[in-house]
């Protein structure tokens, strides 16, 4: 199941990072980046983290608000709406039978063996950044 939630951006007043992001359905949500880009792609990875406590922790998941709600928040008026599309982590693992090329393999087990981590955590990984 995917859904959208609104990401507010923001000029950042820190050191290390130039853009801000903030999520109105997740208050504590918070993240980062040098780049808008940068930022985006952090907010995404955040969010995914804060959705997994959340549902670990056996909360419910908030609605999103809607756009058009947000945008006639004069709170928000100073950040910039961005859309966040994720999929939301069911909790229920699916073992699965894969075949790809020998060379594709080899290079994702050399980035695995480098990064930590699994061949599953980095397919999911792959799958969740290409869907979104």
């Amino acid at each position: 199941m995917s859904v959208t939630y609104v990401a507010l951006v923001h000029k950042a007043n820190k050191k290390g990072a130039d853009y801000g992001v903030i999520f109105p359905d997740f208050p504590g949500c918070v993240s980062a980046g040098k780049t808008l880009e940068e930022a985006l792609e952090n907010a995404r990875e955040g969010l995914l983290f804060h959705i997994d406590g959340l549902l670990n922790a056996g909360e419910v998941l908030p609605e999103p608000t809607s756009l058009e709600s947000i945008k006639n928040n004069a709170e928000y008026r100073v950040a910039t709406p961005s859309l966040i599309r994720i999929i939301v982590p069911s909790g229920c693992l699916k073992r699965i039978n894969v075949s790809m090329d020998a060379g594709l393999l080899a290079e994702i087990d050399r980035v695995v063996n480098n990064r930590g981590g699994n061949r599953s955590e980095f397919l999911a990984a792959a799958a969740r950044h290409l869907l979104a």
